[in-house]
C-alpha cells in the first residue's frame, strides 16, 4: 500500500474503533432524550444538563467528555470537579441529529452477540431481522458517501460496532453476493470461525490485528 491508502484505512481503522464506544453511548443519549435537549440547548452546563435528568452525573460525565473527544462538542472546565460549559459544534449538531440511526442499530445486539450463526445459519428465525438491518445499512452506505462527514463517520462507527456493510452472508442463503469484503480481520489465524471459513471460500485477504498494524 502507498502512504495515502494506509492512511485512508487507518482512518477508517480509529473510526471503527470509536464506534465501539460511540454507538452505545449515543443510542442511551438518543433514547433518554438527552440528544435531543442538547440539539434545542447547544450551551449548557453540566450542572443543569445533571438536574434536567434523572442519570448517573458520573456516566453523564464520561458520556459527555466522549462526544468532545469525537469532536462534536467544545468542553470548558470552569470550576474543577463542579462545573463544566459544553458548546456544541457544527459537527456535533449534524451527528447528534444522526442518533436515532444509532439507536436503531443497537436494538440488534442481541442478533450481534451472536453474529456468525446469524450471517450463516438460514434456519434460525432472526433472519429476517438481520436482512432487514443489513438492508438498512446498505441503504445508508449508499445515502452517505462523502468521506469525513458526520454521516459518513456514523457509518463507519457502525461497522465497528459490529455490523457490516457488504453482504457476506449472500451465499449462505443460496444467493450470490454482489459484492463482499476486501479483507476480514481476525485475532489468530488459527481461528475455526464461520467467517474465517467464508473469508478462505471467498479467497479474501485475511490479517490478524497486529500485522494489519505493522502494515500501516
Amino acid at each position: 500500500m502507498n502512504r495515502e491508502e494506509k492512511n485512508a484505512l487507518r482512518s477508517i481503522l480509529f473510526r471503527h474503533l470509536d464506534g465501539i464506544a460511540v454507538c452505545p453511548t449515543v443510542s442511551a443519549l438518543h433514547e433518554g432524550g438527552i440528544s435531543e435537549y442538547i440539539l434545542k440547548h447547544p450551551h449548557f452546563s453540566f450542572q443543569k444538563l445533571s438536574k434536567e435528568f434523572e442519570i448517573n452525573a458520573g456516566y453523564l460525565n464520561v458520556a459527555l467528555r466522549l462526544l468532545a473527544s469525537q469532536g462534536w462538542m467544545q468542553r470548558k472546565i470552569l470550576t474543577d470537579g463542579e462545573e463544566i460549559d459544553f458548546k456544541l459544534t457544527d459537527k456535533g449538531k449534524m451527528a447528534l441529529s444522526l442518533s436515532h440511526h444509532y439507536a436503531q442499530f443497537c436494538q440488534y445486539i442481541p442478533v450481534l452477540v451472536n453474529i456468525d450463526q446469524h450471517l450463516f445459519n438460514k434456519e434460525l428465525q432472526s433472519e429476517k431481522d438481520f436482512s432487514k438491518l443489513i438492508e438498512m445499512f446498505s441503504d445508508l452506505n449508499s445515502e452517505h458517501i462523502y468521506s469525513d462527514s458526520p454521516a459518513w463517520e456514523m457509518i463507519k462507527h457502525l461497522e465497528g460496532f459490529g455490523y457490516i456493510k457488504d453482504d457476506m452472508s449472500g451465499e449462505g442463503y443460496g444467493t450470490s453476493p454482489d459484492k463482499t469484503c476486501d479483507l476480514l480481520l481476525t485475532d489468530s489465524y488459527d481461528s475455526k470461525s464461520s467467517k474465517m471459513y467464508k473469508a478462505e471460500k471467498l479467497g479474501m485477504r485475511i490479517l490478524t490485528y497486529e500485522d494489519l498494524l505493522k502494515e500501516l
